[in-house]
Protein backbone atom coordinates (compact mmCIF):
# COMPACT_ATOMS: atom_id res chain seq x y z
CA UNK A 1 0.00 0.00 0.00
CA UNK A 2 0.91 3.32 -0.57
CA UNK A 3 1.45 6.28 2.40
CA UNK A 4 1.89 9.47 2.31
CA UNK A 5 3.36 11.74 5.53
CA UNK A 6 2.92 15.53 5.77
CA UNK A 7 4.92 17.86 8.19
CA UNK A 8 5.69 21.66 7.72
CA UNK A 9 8.89 21.93 5.23
CA UNK A 10 11.17 23.09 8.40
CA UNK A 11 10.82 19.26 9.66
CA UNK A 12 10.64 17.14 7.00
CA UNK A 13 14.59 16.04 7.44
CA UNK A 14 13.38 14.81 10.81
CA UNK A 15 10.63 12.83 9.42
CA UNK A 16 12.80 11.74 7.04
CA UNK A 17 14.99 10.15 10.00
CA UNK A 18 11.47 7.81 10.62
CA UNK A 19 11.56 5.49 7.53
CA UNK A 20 14.03 3.05 6.51
CA UNK A 21 13.35 4.17 3.06
CA UNK A 22 10.76 6.99 1.42
CA UNK A 23 10.73 9.48 -1.57
CA UNK A 24 9.88 13.18 -1.05
CA UNK A 25 6.24 14.03 -2.27
CA UNK A 26 6.67 18.04 -2.84
CA UNK A 27 7.97 20.13 -0.27
CA UNK A 28 6.57 19.20 2.90
CA UNK A 29 5.80 15.29 2.46
CA UNK A 30 6.93 11.82 1.80
CA UNK A 31 6.08 8.91 0.09
CA UNK A 32 6.49 5.33 1.41
CA UNK A 33 5.70 1.99 1.47
CA UNK A 34 5.60 1.58 5.13
CA UNK A 35 3.06 2.29 7.35
CA UNK A 36 4.34 3.60 10.53
CA UNK A 37 2.83 6.05 13.72
CA UNK A 38 4.81 9.10 12.77
CA UNK A 39 5.83 11.49 15.27
CA UNK A 40 6.61 14.25 13.17
CA UNK A 41 3.79 14.05 10.64
CA UNK A 42 0.93 16.51 10.54
CA UNK A 43 -1.71 14.41 9.20
CA UNK A 44 -1.44 11.03 7.17
CA UNK A 45 -2.43 9.76 4.17
CA UNK A 46 -2.95 5.98 4.20
CA UNK A 47 -4.03 3.53 1.55
CA UNK A 48 -3.22 5.92 -1.33
CA UNK A 49 -4.96 4.95 -4.56
CA UNK A 50 -3.48 5.98 -8.26
CA UNK A 51 -6.30 6.24 -10.93
CA UNK A 52 -5.56 7.12 -14.50
CA UNK A 53 -7.98 9.26 -16.66
CA UNK A 54 -7.93 10.71 -20.13
CA UNK A 55 -10.43 13.83 -19.65
CA UNK A 56 -11.24 16.30 -17.03
CA UNK A 57 -14.67 14.67 -16.86
CA UNK A 58 -13.78 11.48 -16.64
CA UNK A 59 -10.95 12.45 -13.12
CA UNK A 60 -14.23 13.76 -11.84
CA UNK A 61 -16.33 10.54 -12.63
CA UNK A 62 -13.44 8.48 -10.85
CA UNK A 63 -13.57 11.26 -7.42
CA UNK A 64 -17.20 10.82 -7.83
CA UNK A 65 -17.38 7.11 -7.57
CA UNK A 66 -14.87 7.07 -4.58
CA UNK A 67 -16.13 10.26 -1.99
CA UNK A 68 -18.80 13.04 -1.73
CA UNK A 69 -16.62 15.52 -0.93
CA UNK A 70 -13.05 16.28 -1.80
CA UNK A 71 -10.09 18.63 -1.33
CA UNK A 72 -7.54 19.42 -3.63
CA UNK A 73 -3.84 19.62 -3.22
CA UNK A 74 -2.44 21.62 -5.45
CA UNK A 75 1.22 20.14 -6.65
CA UNK A 76 1.85 19.64 -10.47
CA UNK A 77 -0.65 20.73 -13.28
CA UNK A 78 -2.26 23.06 -10.92
CA UNK A 79 -4.60 24.46 -13.26
CA UNK A 80 -5.99 20.55 -14.44
CA UNK A 81 -6.41 19.94 -10.73
CA UNK A 82 -8.33 23.15 -10.29
CA UNK A 83 -10.80 22.45 -13.56
CA UNK A 84 -11.30 18.96 -12.15
CA UNK A 85 -12.30 20.36 -8.71
CA UNK A 86 -14.99 22.52 -10.44
CA UNK A 87 -16.56 19.45 -11.42
CA UNK A 88 -16.87 18.42 -7.72
CA UNK A 89 -18.41 19.24 -4.02
CA UNK A 90 -14.84 20.70 -2.32
CA UNK A 91 -14.46 20.97 1.01
CA UNK A 92 -15.01 24.06 2.90
CA UNK A 93 -13.35 24.69 5.96
CA UNK A 94 -13.23 27.88 8.29
CA UNK A 95 -11.47 28.62 11.92
CA UNK A 96 -12.66 27.52 14.50
CA UNK A 97 -14.37 29.15 17.53
CA UNK A 98 -12.87 28.41 21.15
CA UNK A 99 -15.10 25.29 22.36
CA UNK A 100 -15.89 24.12 19.25
CA UNK A 101 -14.81 20.82 17.34
CA UNK A 102 -13.89 20.21 13.40
CA UNK A 103 -16.31 18.98 11.47
CA UNK A 104 -16.21 15.01 10.72
CA UNK A 105 -17.45 15.45 7.57
CA UNK A 106 -15.91 12.81 5.45
CA UNK A 107 -14.00 13.51 2.48
CA UNK A 108 -11.36 12.41 0.28
CA UNK A 109 -7.98 14.33 -0.69
CA UNK A 110 -6.50 14.21 -4.34
CA UNK A 111 -3.60 15.50 -6.28
CA UNK A 112 -1.92 15.29 -9.78
CA UNK A 113 1.35 12.62 -10.29
CA UNK A 114 0.93 14.51 -14.11
CA UNK A 115 -1.54 15.75 -16.73
CA UNK A 116 -3.17 11.83 -16.64
CA UNK A 117 -2.70 10.62 -13.18
CA UNK A 118 -4.90 11.34 -9.89
CA UNK A 119 -3.14 10.60 -6.67
CA UNK A 120 -6.04 10.26 -3.83
CA UNK A 121 -7.10 9.32 -0.35
CA UNK A 122 -10.34 8.42 0.44
CA UNK A 123 -9.73 8.76 4.56
CA UNK A 124 -6.93 11.46 5.30
CA UNK A 125 -6.12 10.96 9.48
CA UNK A 126 -7.07 14.78 10.54
CA UNK A 127 -10.61 16.43 9.95
CA UNK A 128 -8.38 19.11 8.51
CA UNK A 129 -6.69 18.78 5.50
CA UNK A 130 -2.95 18.63 6.28
CA UNK A 131 -3.70 18.88 9.54
CA UNK A 132 -4.28 22.89 9.32
CA UNK A 133 -6.58 23.69 12.06
CA UNK A 134 -6.53 27.04 12.04
CA UNK A 135 -8.75 29.07 15.49
CA UNK A 136 -10.05 32.44 15.68
CA UNK A 137 -7.71 33.52 18.17
CA UNK A 138 -7.98 35.58 21.15
CA UNK A 139 -5.42 38.61 20.74
CA UNK A 140 -6.07 40.30 23.78
CA UNK A 141 -6.24 37.95 26.85
CA UNK A 142 -4.14 34.58 26.47
CA UNK A 143 -0.16 35.96 27.22
CA UNK A 144 1.24 34.10 24.48
CA UNK A 145 0.11 32.28 21.47
CA UNK A 146 1.06 29.05 23.23
CA UNK A 147 -2.22 28.02 24.43
CA UNK A 148 -3.55 27.41 20.57
CA UNK A 149 -1.66 24.24 21.20
CA UNK A 150 -3.46 23.05 23.86
CA UNK A 151 -6.70 24.25 22.13
CA UNK A 152 -5.84 22.31 18.57
CA UNK A 153 -4.85 19.28 21.02
CA UNK A 154 -8.59 19.36 22.66
CA UNK A 155 -9.87 19.84 19.08
CA UNK A 156 -8.34 16.75 17.60
CA UNK A 157 -9.23 14.87 20.52
CA UNK A 158 -12.99 16.09 20.34
CA UNK A 159 -12.87 16.15 23.85
CA UNK A 160 -12.46 19.37 26.40
CA UNK A 161 -12.51 19.71 30.05
CA UNK A 162 -15.03 19.92 31.70
CA UNK A 163 -16.82 22.07 34.78
CA UNK A 164 -16.46 20.03 37.66
CA UNK A 165 -13.25 18.44 36.13
CA UNK A 166 -10.05 18.96 38.31
CA UNK A 167 -6.73 20.20 36.18
CA UNK A 168 -3.19 20.47 37.24
CA UNK A 169 -0.93 23.29 35.04
CA UNK A 170 2.53 22.48 35.90
CA UNK A 171 5.05 25.09 34.60
CA UNK A 172 2.30 27.34 34.24
CA UNK A 173 3.56 30.59 33.98
CA UNK A 174 2.94 32.68 32.04
CA UNK A 175 -0.62 31.11 32.15
CA UNK A 176 -1.72 30.45 28.37
CA UNK A 177 -2.86 26.72 28.87
CA UNK A 178 -4.26 27.70 32.30
CA UNK A 179 -6.22 29.98 30.78
CA UNK A 180 -7.70 27.65 28.59
CA UNK A 181 -8.49 25.20 30.78
CA UNK A 182 -10.05 27.41 33.16
CA UNK A 183 -12.49 28.82 30.21
CA UNK A 184 -13.47 25.41 29.66
CA UNK A 185 -15.17 26.02 33.20
CA UNK A 186 -12.39 22.90 34.90
CA UNK A 187 -10.76 23.84 38.16
CA UNK A 188 -7.18 24.67 37.64
CA UNK A 189 -4.29 23.57 40.16
CA UNK A 190 -1.24 26.23 38.37
CA UNK A 191 1.96 25.17 39.44
CA UNK A 192 5.22 27.30 38.62
CA UNK A 193 8.59 28.91 39.66
CA UNK A 194 7.09 31.88 38.28
CA UNK A 195 4.25 33.63 39.03
CA UNK A 196 1.43 34.19 36.25
CA UNK A 197 0.17 37.00 34.06
CA UNK A 198 -2.01 38.94 37.06
CA UNK A 199 -4.62 38.74 34.85
CA UNK A 200 -4.67 35.17 34.47
CA UNK A 201 -3.62 34.81 38.30
CA UNK A 202 -7.12 36.78 39.22
CA UNK A 203 -9.28 34.25 36.86
CA UNK A 204 -11.73 32.54 39.43
CA UNK A 205 -11.56 28.86 38.32
CA UNK A 206 -7.32 29.53 38.71
CA UNK A 207 -5.66 28.87 41.71
CA UNK A 208 -1.99 29.42 41.57
CA UNK A 209 1.10 27.47 43.86
CA UNK A 210 4.68 28.73 43.48
CA UNK A 211 6.97 25.84 43.25
CA UNK A 212 8.43 23.26 40.61
CA UNK A 213 6.96 20.61 39.09
CA UNK A 214 9.75 18.03 39.79
CA UNK A 215 9.51 18.99 43.12
CA UNK A 216 5.62 17.62 43.34
CA UNK A 217 4.44 14.63 44.98
CA UNK A 218 1.76 12.55 43.41
CA UNK A 219 0.23 11.33 46.83
CA UNK A 220 -0.45 14.75 48.13
CA UNK A 221 -2.75 15.57 44.97
CA UNK A 222 -6.47 14.36 44.58
CA UNK A 223 -7.23 12.61 41.59
CA UNK A 224 -6.69 14.86 38.58
CA UNK A 225 -8.48 14.42 35.38
CA UNK A 226 -6.27 16.54 33.11
CA UNK A 227 -2.63 16.77 33.71
CA UNK A 228 -1.05 19.60 31.43
CA UNK A 229 2.78 20.49 31.52
CA UNK A 230 4.42 22.94 28.99
CA UNK A 231 7.04 22.83 30.35
CA UNK A 232 10.67 23.87 28.86
CA UNK A 233 12.90 20.44 29.89
CA UNK A 234 14.65 18.00 28.50
CA UNK A 235 12.92 15.37 26.80
CA UNK A 236 14.59 12.54 29.46
CA UNK A 237 13.51 14.81 32.37
CA UNK A 238 9.79 14.82 31.18
CA UNK A 239 9.67 11.40 30.89
CA UNK A 240 10.57 10.81 34.24
CA UNK A 241 7.81 13.07 35.27
CA UNK A 242 5.30 11.65 33.16
CA UNK A 243 6.13 7.94 34.27
CA UNK A 244 6.14 9.14 37.92
CA UNK A 245 2.51 10.78 37.77
CA UNK A 246 1.65 7.63 35.13
CA UNK A 247 2.40 4.98 37.98
CA UNK A 248 0.76 7.09 40.87
CA UNK A 249 -2.59 5.93 38.96
CA UNK A 250 -4.35 9.64 39.99
CA UNK A 251 -4.19 11.21 36.58
CA UNK A 252 -7.28 10.64 33.60
CA UNK A 253 -5.66 12.30 30.89
CA UNK A 254 -2.36 14.14 30.15
CA UNK A 255 -0.94 16.32 27.80
CA UNK A 256 2.70 17.42 27.51
CA UNK A 257 5.09 19.21 25.45
CA UNK A 258 7.89 17.18 24.63
CA UNK A 259 10.62 20.38 23.92
CA UNK A 260 13.56 19.45 21.39
CA UNK A 261 16.46 20.67 22.56
CA UNK A 262 19.32 19.70 20.97
CA UNK A 263 20.05 16.76 18.92
CA UNK A 264 16.96 14.17 18.85
CA UNK A 265 16.69 12.09 21.76
CA UNK A 266 14.95 9.55 19.72
CA UNK A 267 15.33 6.72 22.79
CA UNK A 268 13.12 8.58 24.92
CA UNK A 269 10.49 9.49 21.90
CA UNK A 270 10.13 5.97 21.71
CA UNK A 271 10.24 5.14 25.11
CA UNK A 272 6.99 7.19 25.51
CA UNK A 273 5.58 6.23 22.33
CA UNK A 274 5.86 2.65 23.72
CA UNK A 275 3.76 3.37 26.64
CA UNK A 276 0.12 2.56 26.48
CA UNK A 277 -1.90 4.41 25.53
CA UNK A 278 0.24 6.85 24.62
CA UNK A 279 0.36 9.00 21.49
CA UNK A 280 3.14 11.35 20.49
CA UNK A 281 2.71 13.67 17.34
CA UNK A 282 3.48 16.88 15.87
CA UNK A 283 0.79 19.52 16.08
CA UNK A 284 0.09 22.05 13.49
CA UNK A 285 1.02 24.76 16.18
CA UNK A 286 3.65 22.92 17.82
CA UNK A 287 6.85 24.50 16.68
CA UNK A 288 10.22 22.71 17.42
CA UNK A 289 8.35 20.50 19.71
CA UNK A 290 6.05 17.16 20.03
CA UNK A 291 2.98 16.59 21.87
CA UNK A 292 2.33 13.79 24.39
CA UNK A 293 -1.17 12.71 25.14
CA UNK A 294 -2.30 9.69 27.66
CA UNK A 295 -5.38 8.40 28.29
CA UNK A 296 -6.87 5.77 31.31
CA UNK A 297 -10.10 5.90 29.65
Amino acid sequence: MQHVYFTQPEYLPLLQTEFSHATLFGENALFSDERIDSVFAVDTWHDCETLSFQSINEAAHLLKERARLWHYEGRASFRRGTLIGQSLRLLKTKPLIFGTLPPLTPFGIYTLLDDHRLFLCHTPQKPIPLGQIEFIENKVIPPNRAYLKLWEMFSLLRQFPKPGETCLDVGASPGGWSWVLAECGAQVISIDKAPLAPHIASHPQIRFQQGSAFALDPRDFDPIDWFCSDIICYPKRLLSLIERWLESGKVRHMICTIKLQGDTDWDTLRTLQAIPGAKVQHLWHNKHELCFYHSRD
